[in-house]
C-alpha cells in the first residue's frame, strides 16, 4: 500500500496540473454525474442544476458579475449566445444563465461524457445533433421547433455558441450564422453573455488544470429583439459588432483585475 501512496504523491509533485485536470474532469463530469443519476435523480426536480452548481463549486470557480449585467429574460423562449472556452461552460454557463436554458451540442459530446449525456437525454437539457453538411437548414430548424415545443422541464431557453468551437484566443472566432438565422426567422429574442478568467480551470487541450480558485468575470447584456430588424443581414452585422465589443470588454476586465 505504501508504494501506491508514493506513486500518487510523486505524480502530484511532478505533474500537479495534469493530476488536477483528471481529478476535476473525472469527478465533475463523470463520478458526481453518475452519483446524481443513481441517487439524486429521484429526489430532486432540477438534477441538471444540481450537477452544474456542484461542478462549478468543486472546480474552484468564483463567479463575479460585472457592473451593468442584467437578468435573463423570462416569460418567453429566447436564444442565449455566448463565448465558448472549455468544458466548464456546460456547467458554469448553466449557473450564469440562472438554470433557465437548454444547451445545443454535437452528439459527440454525449459519447465523450456518457453519464452527462444520459442525464441530458432523460431531462432533455442538452439537445444533441449530428453535424451534417449544413445544407438543409429547414429540416434542422423544424427539429429545433419541435424541441422548443416539447421541453420536459421549466427550461424554456436555448444556449448556443456561435463561434462553433472552443476558443482560447484573445479575440473571438468568426461567428456562424445558422442559429442566428433561426432566431430571426422565428422572431425569437437573442440575449448575449460573455465570461472570462477560467482558461486554466480545466484546459482539455493541454490536459492541465491550475490548483486553487479562479475568479470568473461575466456579464449578461440586454436582449436583442430580432423582430425589430428589417432583414437578416442587418441583424447579423449587429450581432457580430456587439459580440466583438463585448468579448473585448469582459476580457479586458480580467486583465484590469489581474
Amino acid at each position: 500500500m505504501w508504494w501506491q501512496t508514493m506513486i500518487i504523491l510523486g505524480l502530484v509533485l511532478i505533474f500537479p496540473k495534469k493530476v488536477m485536470f483528471f481529478i476535476r474532469a473525472g469527478y465533475c463530469l463523470q463520478l458526481f454525474t453518475l452519483y446524481s443519476l443513481i441517487v439524486r435523480m429521484w429526489t430532486i426536480d432540477d438534477i441538471q442544476g444540481l450537477c452544474s452548481d456542484h461542478a462549478t463549486w468543486f472546480s474552484g470557480i468564483t463567479l463575479n458579475k460585472l457592473e451593468g449585467s442584467v437578468p435573463i429574460l423570462k416569460g418567453r423562449n429566447i436564444m442565449i449566445i455566448g463565448n465558448h472556452r472549455n468544458f466548464c461552460d456546460f456547467t458554469m454557463h448553466d449557473v450564469i444563465t440562472e438554470h433557465s436554458t437548454n444547451f445545443l451540442s454535437r452528439a459527440l459530446v454525449g459519447f465523450v461524457l456518457p453519464f452527462m449525456g444520459l442525464i441530458s437525454l432523460i431531462t432533455d437539457g442538452i439537445w444533441y445533433f449530428v453535424r451534417g453538411s449544413g445544407k438543409d437548414f429547414d429540416e434542422f430548424f423544424e427539429w429545433i421547433d419541435a424541441k422548443f415545443a416539447s421541453h420536459k422541464t421549466g427550461r424554456i431557453h436555448l444556449l448556443v455558441y456561435p463561434e462553433g468551437h472552443r476558443n482560447l484566443k484573445k479575440e473571438p472566432l468568426p461567428l456562424r450564422s445558422g442559429m442566428i438565422r433561426y432566431a430571426f426567422s422565428r422572431k425569437i429574442p437573442l440575449q448575449m453573455f460573455m465570461c472570462s478568467g477560467y482558461d486554466e480551470v480545466l484546459n482539455e487541450k493541454k490536459f492541465s488544470a491550475k490548483w486553487g480558485r479562479a475568479e470568473v468575470m461575466y456579464k449578461i447584456y440586454e436582449p436583442i429583439f430580432t423582430d425589430q430588424y428589417m432583414n437578416f443581414d442587418s441583424l447579423m452585422d449587429e450581432v457580430r459588432s456587439k459580440f466583438l465589443e463585448r468579448f473585448n470588454e469582459v476580457h479586458n476586465a480580467i486583465k484590469t483585475n489581474s
